[in-house]
């Protein structure tokens, strides 16, 4: 009753805490998964001394790392300022995992400079929450500069070389496990190497990463599924298809049987070389496997098909994944649609838009390219145009493919007008034609005797493209002008 404003304070803060933690451990995330009666405990400690409440601030911020709420974390930490509470290594530590998970590079490097003002030894734990939050956000220069700043042990090693895999620079990431960590000596483990390949598979270092991958039995180190899944994406990013079916027959033979991110990048792999019944089989091996097929490898699979232009084994995975649940995504139908466009069916196309819509995936710009080239290869230039109509409606920009494919409709189709509409409208929207786009207009052009529109047609090129143009125009009673790229003998006519 007669508290003084201090112990007032103290007290509204214990009431604080102690009703944050029991709301932490209703959802299930408070004390680290500590039993009731260390919970019980620790909230008679808080009310029975001053040195308590060190261990309620801590308690609280270990619960937001593991619910992942940040927020709630610096708050606590600027709490326990205020109530001018000298924090301890697990309270910096705890608050560190909860920006660590979050990537929030700049808070950490805040928090580990107060740590060393305070004199807390942030101990490898705690730079390796930094090196971590660096990773998560791809700021690998930070990374690398932390790694001189403390004796990093293997797990900070690999951090960083996480963070330089996440920013595709593979030679740093290279450097740090064969320079930097035997410098310190530290001996790389199987996460460091599989950093490593990661960074060499997004810069499509196929050699390198296969070389590291066989680096890992010399050094007493079994490759895992993530080993031999970063290996075969490397070979998908280079075409090397043959060589991801190779590797993933090995898997089994490893004790590290393939996962569906393994099958998926074989797959895309066998598409892009048009290898399309691999790719099938491949995907048909999923299955077999007792493996849950996803999004990723079902769209690769489509996209096989969509080479091929089977559009029918196209149409057919894209219903098979609304059999299975699986989220059709804008990919998934833009792959169908493009697989009806290379097979000319222009009927099915149209359905598919109307099915996306109908499903509730909004089409993009790629989804219409396809749709407005299936028009354009059947002359259908109206549907060509309403489709044109339909990407300004949905306030999607039209692009050189969308114009490109609806101007070739409408000059085979000898719709002049709609033909120098198309091509007025396209530099009005700042893109830029191709060369077979400036042919069929001049075409259409010298087919209806529009002298005026060819002379302003061919100066256009001229600006667009840099051309040397050898124009026979009309103007000279001449036929249509004949076009040739400086330095070549290939005519467009």
């Amino acid at each position: 009753r007669n508290l003084g404003s201090g112990a007032r304070a103290r007290q509204s803060h214990l009431q604080f805490c102690n009703g944050f933690v029991c709301a932490s451990r209703s959802l299930g995330s408070v004390l680290a998964g500590a039993d009731d009666d260390t919970a019980s405990a620790s909230r008679v400690q808080m009310q029975d001394s001053v040195s308590a409440d060190i261990i309620s601030f801590n308690t609280s911020i270990n619960a937001c790392a593991g619910a992942g709420n940040w927020q709630v974390a610096l708050s606590l930490l600027e709490r326990l300022q205020a109530f001018r509470l000298r924090p301890d290594l697990f309270t910096y530590s705890s608050a560190l995992r909860a920006f660590e998970a979050k990537g929030l590079w700049q808070l950490s490097l805040r928090l580990l400079a107060s740590m060393l003002k305070d004199s807390v030894d942030p101990q490898p734990i705690c730079y390796r929450s930094v090196i971590s939050a660096c990773e998560q956000s791809s700021n690998w220069e930070v990374a690398l500069c932390l790694l001189a700043f403390h004796e990093a042990d293997v797990m900070g090693y690999s951090a960083a070389i996480s963070a330089t895999a996440k920013a595709a620079h593979w030679r740093t990431a290279l450097f740090i496990l064969g320079v930097g960590m035997p410098t310190a000596k530290v001996n790389p483990n199987v996460v460091s190497y599989n950093a490593a390949m990661s960074a060499c598979e997004k810069c499509s270092q196929w050699q390198l990463a296969l070389h590291l991958l066989g680096l890992l039995p010399a050094a007493s180190l079994q490759p895992t599924v993530v080993s031999f899944s970063s290996v075969s994406s490397a070979f998908e990013k280079s075409g090397e298809w043959s060589l991801a079916l190779h590797l993933l027959s090995e898997m089994p033979e490893q004790a590290a049987p393939p996962n569906v991110i393994t099958y998926s990048s074989v797959i895309t792999a066998c598409a892009a070389a048009s290898q399309w019944q691999l790719a099938l089989l491949v995907f048909s091996t999923i299955r077999s496997q007792n493996l849950v097929v996803d999004e990723i490898s079902c769209n690769s699979a489509i996209t096989a098909c969509e080479k091929a232009g089977h559009w029918t084994l196209a149409l057919a995975l894209l219903h098979g994944m609304s059999a299975m649940e699986l989220e059709r995504s804008v990919v998934s139908w833009s792959s169908a649609v493009s697989a009806c466009e290379n097979a000319e069916q222009w009927q099915a196309a149209f359905a598919l838009l109307d099915g996306m819509l109908r499903a509730g995936t909004w089409p993009n710009t790629l989804t219409l390219n396809s749709a407005i080239s299936a028009c354009e290869k059947s002359s259908l230039w109206q549907k060509s145009l309403q489709l044109l109509l339909e990407m300004h409606e949905m306030s999607l920009q039209a692009d050189g493919v969308s114009f490109n494919a609806a101007v070739l409709a409408c000059s085979r189709s000898r719709q002049w007008q709609e033909t120098l509409w198309l091509f007025s409208d396209m530099q009005a929207s700042r893109v830029e034609p191709e060369a077979l786009t400036f042919s069929y207009v001049l075409m259409n052009c010298e087919q209806f005797g529009l002298v005026s529109h060819e002379v302003v047609v061919l100066a256009s090129l001229r600006d667009v493209h840099g051309r040397r143009i050898v124009a026979q125009s009309s103007l000279e009673g001449k036929s249509f002008a004949s076009l040739r790229m400086p330095g070549s003998d290939v005519f467009l006519t």
